[in-house]
């Protein structure tokens, strides 16, 4: 349902209404073209540009605009020295914000760079593992041990959202997401860099097992029977033994390849261990893959969304997994992590795209706006913005022209930028 704007004069404005300024987005000081005034500041910067007319939408907005002057407004002969410097700052402020945004832009097209190199190498590990298994495992603990270094040696971590992988990269970019999120759970928890190394290799190798699966379990989109479901349990068993006949593969990744569906309650597989019998590692990879899974959902299930199923992590899995690493994963990730929709509190849709470790509270966010081109849309930092979350939108309840420019992901996968060194 479209919403009526009406047309007023600058002189009818004021705080509360939301405006549409009819004018391209480089000829005014503001970070977009439709928002909500929230001071007479920005009422006389507007007033300043010099525009016949500025759109309101009444719906979105607080207040009514004021009455039309009775009389015409005499021109000022000169414009006043104080706004004219506050329109100086704001343009110089703006012109702050495009650079950051080119350098933003800049970082998160490396960062997809990085992820690319890391999930063909990847998927190059997880196929070598079949023939040439020594090797295969070497190359994988190389890849895991370099990130281990870069987020050893950074002081800041910003996690990106990435695109859409193929569609038959699925269960490598699982391994791969499992294996980066176990690292930064690992990170934030003060774990030694061996001990993130540990928690790497246990998210890369942590369905190993499933290689000696049947494809047809492994593909199977509907139900499985129960002795599917028991085949299915048994990549556990199989991964601890493939990995027992590499003599590099170390015991406590191992352990956490056996143990990884294990719960505190003793509900899980293969041996019903309860709460401090299952290893801190397997504990913690356990915490990564199932935030994976829930994302992509299971079978013919849905996935849910990342705030979603943080939230239900926290809210529902207390009796199964460890909630103290639930608390450190979402240290990592935020309230919002990325491939979160949401809703500003200026009413805009957007999409979390960026959490920064050291500010987890404002996100960076891909903001919808059709007056702006998608691939010059605008991902901004809610903190300089003056913006916040107002609330998570479900992509089904999306008007389709947000859908079709936000394109929320169906599949779920992050790499990390690190930004500062100690």
């Amino acid at each position: 349902m479209k919403k009526n704007k009406l047309a007023v004069t600058p002189h009818q404005l004021c705080p509360g209404l939301y405006v549409i300024l009819p004018v391209r987005w480089a000829q005014h000081p503001f970070v977009f073209n439709r928002f909500k005034i929230r001071s007479q500041k920005q009422v006389a910067i507007i007033q300043s540009l010099g525009l016949d007319y500025v759109l309101v939408v009444p719906e979105r907005s607080d207040t009514k605009p004021l009455e039309p002057p009775k009389k015409p407004e005499p021109a000022p002969a000169a414009k006043d020295e104080e706004l004219d410097a506050e329109l100086a700052a704001a343009f110089a402020l703006k012109e702050q914000q495009i650079a950051r945004q080119k350098a933003y832009m800049r970082g998160l097209q490396n960062t997809e760079q990085d992820f690319q190199r890391a999930l063909v190498h990847t998927k190059a590990v997880m196929q070598d593992m079949q023939r040439r298994p020594q090797s295969a495992f070497g190359e994988g603990k190389a890849m895991v041990s370099e990130i281990a270094r870069v987020l050893t040696s950074q002081s800041d971590v910003v996690l990106h959202l990435m695109n859409e992988p193929k569609t038959d990269d699925g269960f490598y970019c699982h391994s791969l997401n499992v294996a980066v999120l176990a690292m930064l759970i690992a990170r934030t928890a003060g774990m030694s860099e061996a001990q993130m190394v540990d928690a790497g290799l246990g998210g890369l190798f942590h369905d190993l097992g499933k290689s000696r699966l049947p494809s047809q379990i492994l593909r199977k989109t509907e139900p499985l029977t129960e002795a599917e479901q028991n085949f299915l349990k048994l990549h556990t068993q199989y991964g601890y033994e493939l990995a027992g006949q590499y003599p590099d593969f170390p015991d406590a990744v191992r352990e956490v390849i056996f143990q990884h569906h294990e719960a505190l309650d003793g509900t899980g597989y293969p041996k019903g261990l309860k709460g401090e019998e299952i290893a801190q590692l397997a504990r913690l990879v356990a915490v990564a893959n199932e935030y994976d899974n829930l994302c992509h959902g299971r079978r013919q299930e849905p996935g849910m969304s990342p705030h979603a199923v943080l939230s239900h992590l926290y809210k529902h899995e207390q009796h199964r997994l460890d909630q103290g690493i639930v608390q450190y994963f979402i240290r990592v990730l935020g309230v919002y992590p990325p491939g979160t929709l949401v809703q500003l509190n200026d009413d805009q849709y957007g999409l979390v795209m960026t959490v920064n470790s050291a500010k987890l509270l404002s996100p960076a966010v891909l903001v919808y706006d059709p007056a702006v081109p998608r691939e010059q849309a605008a991902i901004i930092d809610l903190e300089e913005a003056g913006l916040a979350v107002s609330r998570t939108v479900k992509a089904t309840a999306l008007p389709q022209a947000v859908f079709d420019y936000l394109k929320p992901r169906s599949h779920i996968s992050y790499y990390m930028e690190a930004r500062g060194g100690h």
